[in-house]
């Protein structure tokens, strides 16, 4: 049981938006891995990492969707953003 306290607990949900929508927010050692796939623009691993995500924890899945968005924009700027906006909320 402590262990899952302890995942519990790595996990911070956002308000994503007016409608109440919910972002729940990897834990740290993944938002650091994502920040230098950003940093890199590596389009194909922020993807891969993205499903990673959900395999994680399904409650990734809507956090993960997004980043798949930006990648198939190819979007590199906007998912550097991306991924600092939510990572400030886990500092």
């Amino acid at each position: 049981m402590p262990l899952e306290y302890e995942h519990l607990a790595a996990t911070e949900v956002v308000s994503v938006n007016k409608n109440s929508s919910q972002l729940v927010i990897p834990p740290r050692e993944e938002m650091e891995v994502l920040h230098r796939l950003a940093m890199r623009g590596n389009m194909r691993r922020i993807n891969q990492h993205a499903d990673h995500l959900v395999l994680l924890d399904q409650r990734y899945g809507s956090f993960a969707e997004k980043l798949r968005s930006l990648t198939k924009e190819y979007r590199s700027e906007a998912i550097l953003e991306f991924v600092e906006q939510h990572w400030e909320h886990r500092e």
